[in-house]
C-alpha cells in the first residue's frame, strides 16, 4: 500500500504623525491583502466537518476531517495516477479517518466498496470509490500529487492486501493504528451527516461541523 495542526494585549503610545502618514499610505495594500485572504479561505475545500471518536466492539475510529476537492493525484514509482469526478456537477469528498485496534488481540481488516457508506443530508448513501480502479493514468503529475496520501483500502488485491492489526504497537507492529484517506464522489451541494464504516466492526460516525 502506498505509505503513508496568547497573545497579551499591550498599551501603546499614539503614532508620531511620520509613521501615522506610513501607515495610512500602506492601508490600500492591507485592505487588498485582508480581501484576498478572506477570499481564499471562502474558497477552501474544506467542509468544516469532523467526527468525535466512536468506539466499536474492536475498533475506534474517528474522521479528523474532510475535504471537497475537485481531483485527487497520485503516483505510484514514476506512474501518475488521476482521480476525478464522472460528472461535471460532482466532487470529491475525501475523509480523513484514524482508526485503531483497542482490545482485541488481532483485527483483521478487508476495507473495500462494501465497507463504508457516507449519508448527506437528504439521506442520500455514497459508497466509496476505489482509489486503485476509479483512476486513470495520465502522463504527468499535477497540483497538489501525493497530498491525499496514504489511503485506507484493502480489498485483498496486489496492490492493496487485507490489513492484520494488532492491538500494541511496536518494532513489528506497525499497523495497530491506520490514518489515512477514503474519497465519496458526491454532489458539489453535498453535507456529510454519517459515516458508516462496516470492516471488522460496524461503527456510526455522525459528522459534527467545526
Amino acid at each position: 500500500m502506498i505509505q503513508q495542526a496568547t497573545q497579551n494585549a499591550t498599551q501603546q503610545k499614539p503614532l508620531q504623525p511620520a509613521l501615522h502618514g506610513r501607515c495610512l499610505s500602506r492601508l490600500p495594500f492591507l485592505l487588498v491583502a485582508f480581501w484576498l485572504l478572506l477570499a481564499l479561505v471562502r474558497c477552501g475545500s474544506s467542509t468544516s466537518a469532523a467526527t468525535e471518536w466512536t468506539f466499536g466492539d474492536s475498533l475506534a475510529i474517528r474522521a479528523k476531517e474532510t475535504r471537497f476537492v475537485s481531483e485527487v493525484r497520485y503516483s505510484i514509482s514514476d506512474t501518475h495516477y488521476l482521480i476525478k469526478p464522472t460528472q461535471e456537477n460532482r466532487a470529491i469528498l475525501a475523509a480523513h479517518l484514524e482508526v485503531f485496534n483497542r482490545q482485541a488481540n488481532l483485527v483483521y481488516l478487508s476495507v473495500h466498496k462494501n465497507s463504508l457508506r457516507l449519508t448527506d443530508q437528504n439521506y442520500f448513501e455514497y459508497r466509496p470509490l476505489d482509489p486503485f480502479q476509479d483512476r486513470i493514468e495520465v502522463e504527468a503529475g499535477g497540483g497538489g500529487e501525493n497530498s491525499l496520501i496514504p489511503f485506507i483500502w484493502a480489498d485483498g488485491s496486489a496492490i492493496a492486501p487485507t490489513i492484520n492489526m494488532p492491538s500494541t504497537c511496536g518494532a513489528n507492529n506497525q499497523n495497530c493504528q491506520l490514518v489515512g484517506w477514503v474519497f465519496f464522489e458526491v454532489p458539489k451541494s453535498t453535507k456529510p451527516t454519517q459515516l458508516v464504516w462496516e470492516a471488522a466492526d460496524t461503527i456510526y460516525l455522525y459528522f459534527t461541523s467545526r
